[in-house]
This record gives C-alpha cells, sequence and structure tokens, in this order.
C-alpha cells in the first residue's frame, strides 16, 4: 500500500516538473507551483521558502501569465 502512494507521488511530481518546463517556470516559480499543487496555502508556501506571502502571491501571478501566454500560444500554433 505504501508502495502504491509513493508511486502515485512520484507520478504527481512528474506531471508538475513537465508542466514547469512547458510553462517556462523559473527555479522558484517551479518550488511555489509544486508547492501550490500540494494544497498549501500561500502563508504556509511562504513560511515554507522563507519568503513572504506577497512574494508567494507575485510567483503565483507569473506563472498564471505564462500558464496564460503557454495556452495562447498553443491555441494560435494549431489555428
Amino acid at each position: 500500500m505504501i508502495l502504491v502512494i509513493e508511486d502515485r507521488r512520484q507520478a504527481i511530481d512528474n506531471i508538475l516538473i513537465e508542466e514547469a518546463k512547458q510553462y517556462g517556470l523559473t527555479p522558484r516559480e517551479k518550488e511555489v507551483w509544486m508547492l501550490h499543487r500540494g494544497d498549501l496555502t500561500y502563508k504556509e508556501i511562504a513560511t515554507k521558502l522563507e519568503i513572504t506571502p506577497n512574494t508567494v502571491k507575485k510567483h503565483m501571478r507569473s506563472i498564471h501569465a505564462k500558464k496564460r501566454d503557454s495556452r495562447d500560444s498553443t491555441s494560435t500554433d494549431t489555428e
């Protein structure tokens, strides 16, 4: 049972790493993204990374902008 849970966690981590590459995230944005996708709050992420919650918000705004840009360029490529 533990092995199945660990395999699932590894699979999720691999997906998150691929998303980070696809969106062109910086190493710090990748850290924030993975913690956010792990259901941590901005405050929890800030504490874990020793940054302020406002810095987490700035990173998340940048991540969402990169995700939008990635989607926009993908839809333009297929048209």
